[in-house]
């Protein structure tokens, strides 16, 4: 109530201020990337898809990370 107002109450925030802004686009990117890759929404340069692997490896990053903050705002 007298404390520092929260945007979203209850979700997991990064103790490192700013640092919320780079993983949201992370998230953002990558997940554009991953709902255009089936479809081909866009035509995504081919120098993109030379690192299509490691893409994908830091999406599954970016997953398991969403999954932990997301099982850890729930227990609060």
């Amino acid at each position: 109530m007298f404390g520092k107002k929260e945007i979203m109450p209850g979700m997991a925030t990064i103790p490192v201020k700013g640092m919320n802004v780079f993983i949201f686009l992370g998230f953002l990117i990558l997940g554009a990337y991953f709902v255009n890759f089936p479809f081909n929404f866009m035509k995504v340069p081919e120098f993109v898809l030379q690192y299509n692997a490691w893409i994908i490896f830091a999406g599954g990053i970016f997953m398991l990370l969403g999954a932990l903050y997301y099982f850890k705002s729930k227990r609060r």
